[in-house]
C-alpha cells in the first residue's frame, strides 16, 4: 500500500548526543550516492517540505551502523521507506546541499498507520489529507521557525 507522508505525524525527540530536540519524519531512500563521510554514506531522500506538503528530493546521511542493521535484516532494496531526523537549523528547504537529514532507522508504515489511527490513503480526499498534514506539521513548523 502506498503511504502518503502527509498522514504520518512527525515525532519530537531529544538527542542526548547533541543535547537538543529533533523531529523524526518519514522519508524514502532513493539512491546511495557513493559519497562517504567518516561514519556514514550520503543518500538521496524523498521527504515532505513541511511548509507546503510537497515531496522534495534532498541529500541525507545514513550512518554505517544504521545501514548495517537494515542490510542484516535483508531489507535494503531501493527505494526504501524509513524515517530520518530533522535538527533545528536544517537548511534543506533553502536548497542547501549540505547533509541536513540523518536516516534514523527503519519503520513499517502499516504499523505506524495502525498506531496513529491513520486511514488508508484512498479513504481521504486530497483536501482532507492536507488538513491532516497541516495539523500534524504545525508544531514542527513552529519549532523550525522559532
Amino acid at each position: 500500500m502506498p503511504t502518503d507522508f502527509r498522514l504520518i505525524k512527525p515525532i519530537k525527540r531529544f538527542s542526548d548526543y547533541y543535547q537538543k530536540n529533533f523531529y523524526v519524519v518519514p522519508c524514502e531512500i532513493l539512491e546511495m550516492l557513493g559519497e562517504r563521510r567518516f561514519n556514514g554514506e550520503y543518500v538521496k531522500l524523498k521527504v515532505l517540505n513541511p511548509n507546503s506538503g510537497d515531496l522534495i528530493f534532498v541529500k541525507g546521511l545514513i550512518y554505517d551502523k544504521t545501514l548495517e542493521m537494515i542490510k542484516e535484516l535483508g531489507a535494503l532494496e531501493l527505494p526504501f521507506l524509513t524515517q530520518c531526523c530533522i535538527y533545528k537549523g536544517c537548511n534543506i528547504y533553502n536548497g542547501n546541499e549540505n547533509f541536513d537529514l540523518i536516516v534514523y532507522g527503519m519503520f513499517n508504515a502499516d504499523i505506524l498507520e495502525r498506531i496513529f489511527g491513520i486511514d488508508e490513503d484512498g479513504f481521504l480526499t486530497d483536501e482532507q489529507m492536507n488538513e491532516v498534514f497541516n495539523n500534524h506539521y504545525k508544531d514542527l513548523i513552529e519549532w523550525f521557525n522559532s
